[in-house]
């Protein structure tokens, strides 16, 4: 799972880098010519850079913040995806086109997550932290209704809840 989220992620850094240098090497023409030969850029230094689309509208945004960056690449429908790292660790977030939360992968030094949502919901979550691993099952309205999570002790706990995420059960 780690090995696919790497290769997402790097794709899509690398679709990044490749729409921004198409797009900084042929600001000063009205169509692209990819024979033609033109002004080679040594470096652009800013700290964040739009790229719009055909009618004007922001389609990629790159930027910088104190302890990190962010790429955001955004869907003519108000899809988006967001790459951003921050001196606590990184994150990829994938969001539908009604802009609700399709999935999220985030890293800090205490471990990391895998959430998976649906019309503005999470459904499961899958974490990882020092004390051990989680999953965590979400209802419709958005209430925990099962966990199955390790601890210190090297065991297991096994828990459900009610439609209200009160807890119903308990194993051990």
């Amino acid at each position: 799972m780690k090995k696919k989220l790497e290769k997402i992620m790097y794709m899509g850094i690398g679709a990044a880098i490749a729409l921004i240098s198409f797009s900084l090497g042929n600001m000063h023409r009205d169509t692209a010519n990819a024979q033609g030969e033109g002004p080679i850029l040594d470096r652009i230094r800013c700290r964040q850079l739009e790229i719009v689309n055909p009618v004007g509208d922001k389609a990629v945004v790159l930027g910088t913040y104190e302890d990190g960056g962010v790429v955001r690449v955004l869907g003519k429908d108000g899809g988006e995806i967001v790459l951003s790292i921050d001196g606590n660790g990184g994150s990829v977030i994938v969001n539908g086109k009604d802009g609700n939360l399709g999935v999220a992968l985030g890293i800090r030094e205490d471990g990391g997550s895998v959430g998976v949502g649906k019309d503005g919901n999470l459904g499961v979550v899958l974490g990882i932290r020092e004390d051990g691993g989680s999953v965590a099952i979400f209802n419709k309205g958005g209430k925990i209704v099962g966990t199955l999570r390790g601890h210190d002790g090297g065991g297991g706990v096994l828990q459900t809840m009610d439609k209200h995420g009160y807890r119903t059960g308990s194993v051990p």
